[in-house]
C-alpha cells in the first residue's frame, strides 16, 4: 500500500514547485516576453510552448497553496504532454513538422462547412511548409497521410526520450482527465498525491532547459534540479 503523503512532504514539494515557477517567469522575461533569439520559426515554437507550459506550473500551483489539491490534479496530464511536445521539438526538427501537421489535420474537423476558413488554414500551412524548408534544407519533408499517418503522444514521448513518463505518470493522470471510474472515486489519490508536485517540477525542468538553450537567463537552474530527486522515492 502507498505511504501516505505527509504535510511536511507536501510543503517541500510544493515549493519547489513554486520556486520552479519563480524562475520560469524570470527566465521567460530575460529573453523579452515575446521572441528569443536566434528568431527562428522552431525557437519560437520552444518559446511560447514554455510560456504555456509556465502557464500550467503557476495555476498547478495557485490550487495546490489554496488546498484544492483534487482539482490540481487535472493541470497535471496537459502538463506532461505540452513537456513532451517541447522536448520532442528540441531535438527532432522532423518531430516538429509532424506536430504541426497533427494540429492541421485536427483543425480541418473543425472547419468542416466553413469554407473560407479552410482556405485560409490552407494558406497559413503553405506558409508554414515554406518557411519549414528554409530553416531547415537538409530535413526531408514527410509525405504524411492524412488519415494513416497521426501522431500519437506515445511517438512524441518516445522522441522526446521520455517514454517511462508516458508509460507511467502520462497513463495515470489521464485516468482524471477521462474521468475514469479510479480517479472519479478517488481511489488512487492515495497513490498520486506524493507524485503531483513532483512531476509538474519535471515538467517545470523541461520549459527551464529549453528558455535556457534559447539564450533565457536562470542562475537557479541547478539548486532546483538538485532537488527533485529528493521526491522521486
Amino acid at each position: 500500500m502507498p505511504q501516505p503523503h505527509s504535510a511536511s512532504a507536501e510543503e517541500e514539494s510544493l515549493k519547489l514547485v513554486e520556486d520552479f515557477n519563480d524562475e520560469l517567469r524570470h527566465a521567460i522575461h530575460s529573453v523579452g516576453d515575446k521572441n528569443p533569439t536566434p528568431d527562428t520559426m522552431l525557437s519560437r515554437y520552444r518559446f511560447w510552448s514554455a510560456k504555456h507550459l509556465q502557464r500550467a506550473v503557476d495555476g498547478f500551483a495557485f490550487l495546490r497553496r489554496s488546498g484544492r489539491v483534487d482539482g490540481s490534479k487535472f493541470l497535471v496530464r496537459p502538463a506532461i504532454e505540452m513537456a513532451f511536445r517541447l522536448q520532442a521539438a528540441r531535438q527532432d526538427p522532423d518531430l516538429f513538422y509532424r506536430i504541426a501537421h497533427e494540429e492541421r489535420r485536427q483543425d480541418k474537423h473543425l472547419m468542416q462547412g466553413q469554407p473560407k476558413l479552410q482556405a485560409q488554414s490552407d494558406e497559413n500551412w503553405e506558409r508554414f511548409k515554406n518557411a519549414f524548408v528554409t530553416e531547415f534544407p537538409t530535413v526531408p519533408i514527410p509525405d504524411l497521410c492524412e488519415r494513416c499517418d497521426r501522431l500519437t503522444i506515445e511517438r512524441v514521448a518516445q522522441k522526446a526520450r521520455m517514454k517511462p513518463y508516458y508509460d507511467s505518470h502520462y497513463r495515470i493522470y489521464s485516468r482524471y482527465t477521462h474521468g475514469a471510474l479510479q480517479a472519479s472515486t478517488g481511489n488512487i489519490d492515495k497513490a498520486t498525491d506524493r507524485a503531483d508536485n513532483q512531476i509538474i517540477a519535471v515538467c517545470a525542468l523541461v520549459a527551464l532547459d529549453n528558455l535556457i538553450s534559447l539564450g533565457a537567463k536562470s542562475p537557479n537552474h541547478d539548486s532546483l534540479e538538485a532537488r527533485i530527486p529528493r521526491f522521486s522515492e
